[in-house]
């Protein structure tokens, strides 16, 4: 049914360019005909003020890294756990937060007592302050085994927080390995654990991703960008042309709409 549907639209949206692939490959889609949309963030400063999130204030006055996710095989957070274990001993003022729920949480923090974690990991649980909560730490982590196009890594990019990814999904198309994060393979925590060392050592090295990570949200995955390319693709789909009623931002991202984020320059 959905190669049938595909066949016949005249544009079908991909929010990576993984996904794109597989519009292309697997249900023979042509390729003026499947868009790319990256997924978008607000700004934080749209979102709607609220109390300071809750945390001890001794964590307040140490490093920082966290994880935001639903605590589900796929996310990875072992290979998180397992990372932390190697690198506190060296960092011994860092600490870490889990953040979010699911079936594994019992499991999980049943591994972090068991690699001697129990005082630097906190478990937070479901938290609707989430997204300030990232704002507080130093370098977020996304281990998943596989993803799609997460939004934590775009407010993350928003806040100006430099992300260590797994390169699964359409991560690789949000943050480009040094240049706004860093990439390894999923599942391994060797790789996590020194990439994150690497940062934490490294401020000034953190901080440049960061910003970097900051500017290419501005140019690529704010909201109002998004909404600019998804009018463009009902403009097309209705026969319009951009020279009609678009200004010279929205020809421009008509343009950037055929280019999959990983050929840009």
């Amino acid at each position: 049914m959905s190669r049938w549907v595909y066949r016949r639209a005249k544009h079908v949206v991909a929010v990576s360019s993984p996904i794109r692939r597989l519009l292309l490959e697997e249900y023979g889609v042509l390729p003026q005909r499947a868009i790319l949309v990256p997924n978008a963030v607000t700004p934080s400063s749209d979102i709607t003020p609220g109390e300071s999130p809750s945390l001890p204030d001794e964590w307040r006055e140490r490093p920082l890294v966290g994880v935001v996710a639903q605590l589900k095989p796929k996310k990875g957070l072992s290979t998180f756990l397992e990372a932390a274990a190697r690198v506190s001993p060296l960092l011994p003022n860092l600490r870490f937060l889990v953040v979010g729920d699911g079936p594994l949480r019992e499991e999980l923090e049943t591994l972090a007592e068991h690699l001697d974690l129990d005082r630097h990991v906190r478990f937070l649980g479901f938290r609707s302050d989430a997204r300030a909560l990232v704002e507080l730490l130093d370098v977020l982590v996304v281990p998943s085994l596989s993803e799609g196009t997460p939004l934590v890594v775009l407010e993350a990019m928003a806040a100006g927080i430099p992300v260590v990814a797994s390169a699964v999904g359409g991560i690789p198309d949000q943050i480009r390995h040094e240049r706004e994060g860093l990439l390894v393979p999923p599942g391994d925590s060797t790789a996590l654990g020194d990439a994150l060392l690497g940062l934490l050592r490294n401020p000034a090295h953190a901080r440049r991703l960061g910003e970097a990570g900051r500017r290419r949200w501005a140019s690529e995955f704010n909201h109002a960008t998004m909404v600019g390319r998804v009018e463009a693709v009902y403009r097309s789909a209705l026969g319009r042309s951009a020279m009609q009623d678009a200004n010279p931002e929205e020809l421009e991202l008509q343009t950037k709409l055929q280019t999959p984020l990983g050929e840009e320059s």
